[in-house]
Formats: C-alpha cells, sequence, structure tokens
C-alpha cells in the first residue's frame, strides 16, 4: 500500500485501500499523481477492453435511494447525467450491481476533465457508506479507528473518488452469494509486487497480468471441490517471478516486500452493516522456493487445468484426480518452503509425471464449448516441459 496522510481518515477506509491498489498498479504516488493521469487513461482503456460484464459494486439500501449517499457522489460530478441516469436505471430499475462498465466511465470522466479533476471536496451531509467508506468497528487492525470514529463526515475529494472506483474495479474478483447475503472478494497487491508485474509492458499488459492472477483466486473460490487457497498464492508468486530480474534473485527478495492482500467484503440480508476482513499473505518465501525449484513454469501450467476445469468437470474421474494433484502440489510445495526437504520436489514431480501418464491423451482432445482441443493439448505439452526445467 501508498503511505498515506494521516490528515485524512478517509484514506482508512475500504475506498482508500482501492484508492491505494490503484496508485500502486500505476506506480506513483499521491505526491506525484499530476504526471500520472495519462497512465490513468490507459488503464481505463485496458479495463475497458478485456470487458467488465462479472464487475459489481456492493451497494447498501441507501444507495438505492434518492438523495441517498451514491446519488449525492453521482450528482456531484457536472456534465455526467447520461453515465448517472444509467447506473440509477440499473440500480433502481433492475436492482443491477454490474455497474462496473458505468463507473469506469465516470472515472474517465474525472480523470480527464481539469475542473473536476481539480475540484474540492465532495459536500456531501450524509457519511458516506457508498462501497463501504464507512468501516465497522469491527474492521480493528485495518484501519487508525480513532481516526475515523473521530470523525464524523468524510469529504473525499472527486479524484480520491476516482481512483478509488478505479481499484475496485482493477482488484475485483469474485461475487460469492451465501445463505447469509453475499461476498464480494476483491485482491490487492505489495508495491514491490505490482513493480513486478509492471515491468516491461503496457497498461493492457499489466492488466492482462493481474487479471491471470485473479482468475485463479475466483476459480479457488468458487470450484466445486475444496482446493486451499495456497495454490492461488504460489500460482500469483509464479506469475510476479515471471517478471522479476533473474540476477541477485534472492537479495531482490530479501529486501523487497511482496505480499497479497485479501478483502472480504459480506452483508448479511436486510442489513446496511458490512462484515470486512483483510488478510495479508507474503509470498516472499514461495518466490524464492519456486526460483530455486525452477518450478514456475509448471506452476503457471497446472493453472491451467484449474482455468480450463469446466471442460473436465464432466469426466468425474478426471475432476477428482485434477483436485488430488493441486491439493498434492500445494502441499509438497508449502512443506519444501518449511522443511527444504528435497524429497518433497522429487514425489512432487513423480505425482505430476503419473498424472499425464494417466490422462495426458483424455486431456488433449477434451472440447469446450469456448476452447478448441488444442489449448488442452498445449496444457499437457507445457506440463512436461515444465517438469523438465524441476530441480533441487
Amino acid at each position: 500500500m501508498q503511505s498515506l496522510s494521516l490528515n485524512n481518515p478517509w484514506n482508512f477506509t475500504t475506498l482508500g485501500w482501492f484508492k491505494g491498489n490503484a496508485l500502486n498498479a500505476i506506480g506513483e504516488g499521491e505526491d506525484t499523481l499530476e504526471r500520472a493521469r495519462a497512465k490513468l487513461t490507459d488503464f481505463i482503456e485496458a479495463l475497458r477492453e478485456l470487458g467488465l460484464n462479472e464487475v459489481r459494486i456492493p451497494l447498501t439500501n441507501n444507495d438505492k435511494q434518492k438523495n441517498g449517499p451514491l446519488h449525492q457522489i453521482l450528482n456531484a460530478v457536472p456534465n455526467a447525467s447520461e453515465i448517472i441516469n444509467t447506473i440509477i436505471n440499473k440500480i433502481e430499475n433492475n436492482n443491477d450491481e454490474r455497474i462496473g462498465l458505468e463507473i469506469l466511465g465516470l472515472v474517465r470522466l474525472i480523470v480527464e476533465n481539469d475542473p473536476l479533476w481539480n475540484a474540492g471536496p465532495v459536500n456531501n451531509k450524509i457519511t458516506m457508506k457508498y462501497l463501504i467508506a464507512e468501516l465497522p468497528a469491527s474492521a480493528r487492525g485495518f484501519l487508525v479507528t480513532k481516526l475515523v470514529r473521530d470523525t464524523r463526515y468524510f469529504r473525499p475529494l472527486l479524484r480520491d473518488i476516482a481512483l478509488a472506483f478505479l481499484g475496485s474495479i482493477l482488484t475485483f474478483v469474485s461475487y460469492v452469494p451465501s445463505e447469509g447475503g453475499i461476498r464480494y472478494i476483491y485482491i490487492g497487491m505489495s508495491q514491490d509486487a505490482w513493480r513486478a508485474l509492471s515491468s516491461g509492458g503496457s497498461a493492457m499488459d499489466i492488466v492482462g497480468r493481474f487479471r491471470s492472477i485473479h482468475n485463479i483466486f475466483r476459480q479457488v473460490f468458487n470450484v466445486e471441490f475444496s482446493l486451499p487457497l495456497e495454490f492461488a498464492l504460489i500460482y500469483a508468486a509464479a506469475r510476479i517471478s515471471r517478471y522479476m530480474p533473474s540476477k541477485q534473485i534472492r537479495r531482490h527478495i530479501m529486501i523487497g516486500n511482496y505480499y497479497l492482500e485479501i478483502l472480504t467484503l459480506s452483508r448479511e440480508a436486510r442489513s446496511q452493516n458490512f462484515v470486512t476482513q483483510l488478510d495479508n499473505y507474503s509470498i516472499n518465501d514461495y518466490l524464492i522456493a519456486l526460483r530455486r525449484m525452477g518450478m514456475v513454469k509448471l506452476m503457471v501450467n497446472l493453472a491451467g487445468l484449474l482455468r480450463h476445469y469446466k471442460c473436465f468437470k464432466n469426466n468425474i474421474g478426471l475432476a477428482r484426480d485434477i483436485a488430488g494433484l493441486l491439493n498434492d502440489v500445494t502441499v509438497r510445495v508449502v512443506r519444501f518452503v518449511s522443511n527444504n526437504d528435497c524429497s518433497e520436489i522429487a514425489e512432487l514431480t513423480y505425482g505430476v509425471r503419473s498424472f499425464i501418464a494417466e490422462w495426458g491423451d483424455v486431456i488433449s482432445n477434451v472440447k469446450g464449448k469456448k476452447h478448441s482441443n488444442i489449448i488442452h493439448q498445449r496444457i499437457v505439452k507445457g506440463l512436461e516441459s515444465g517438469l523438465e526445467l524441476v530441480r533441487c
């Protein structure tokens, strides 16, 4: 996260966390934000091109009411009536929270309009709850609670709102209906992790790399079988590792601060209160271990089995063995990180080879609605070539 000013308690809300993710992604701090506007436009365009059909924005009941917090924020943006009307109609008439594309249009309007970008604080009379700007007291450890408690109203700048909206869309992972209500899952990364993904490439490349990490987390959260979160974390480390400098990698990682943050927002039925959880996961040890074992390519291709799981799940035996393989790989990597025992790697490679021997031909010839079997052939070939690089 960027170092945020203690003078603005708004920075210590969930929207402030989203804002920090946007700043991390574009590689800028608040002190250089004016120079970053061109980058922001590039990121907005990259997100639009990659599609936002599944992005959902958490809303409270107040947000759906006239003169509620959301309406007040929208009305603070002049010359945006068309976008605003579309958002309000979706919310009021369709109860649809998939308004990411419209929100992104609003962000672009603020970023590219000097008077809006330089406007003063939004003077809303209601404490802002849109996107959970006011966190519950139970979220201790996530923010400086006293600063928020002692401030009755949040008055963010329009540019802060734009950055927060951009960060929320950029880091959105999954929308999961549950018995009590809804879970919204977002993933953020440390500055060092963003820098690694940003090395060499356009905004489209950076967003695409991060989306590949998103997709695996989404699968881990939503897939039918039980898969440990650690698999997604190890995969994220593999993806980030691909874009890190190869020289002095151990020293580079040891002085860096590589971690992922998972923010879970859950809303119980008939309630405007959100339960907020933020979990930090260090991936430094995985980065070192994967580089040492030469397992980066293998992990990326193992994730292909999960990414295309829908194509395989009609074959119960194959689906069960994919689950078993990914769980076993996860356990072996975690154990190796803790005990440095090369027998873990030997068992891991044996398990992958046995899986290919049993299912390689089946996977290569599976056909899906959206994917030709050539993609599945590439997964098998990628697993085989990845095994050749593994060492200990």
